[in-house]
């Protein structure tokens, strides 16, 4: 193990690999989506957002540019075609 990071809460993510290099987006259990990117000495943060209000435990889902998220009572759709650099 090089390093641990224990800055979010319980998370899901999913790799994303382009132009940028390789990079993750986290969705901790409270609702808080995050863009990192894992280095040799820890986890990068570039942005972080609330964008669901209740427990989230499913995994994010990316389908071409669009982001689905899901807490307890609702989805939500984000569409990341406008950042090419994720």
């Amino acid at each position: 193990m090089l390093w641990r990071d224990r800055s979010m809460a319980r998370s899901t993510v999913i790799g994303l690999t382009g132009a940028a290099g390789m990079r993750l987006l986290l969705l901790d259990e409270d609702g808080n989506l995050a863009l990192a990117t894992p280095t040799d000495t820890g986890l990068s943060v570039q942005a972080k957002a609330r964008v669901l209000n209740g427990r989230a435990w499913t995994a994010p889902t990316l389908s071409g540019t669009t982001l689905y998220l899901r807490d307890l009572k609702e989805i939500i759709a984000l569409d990341l075609g406008a950042h090419s650099g994720v």
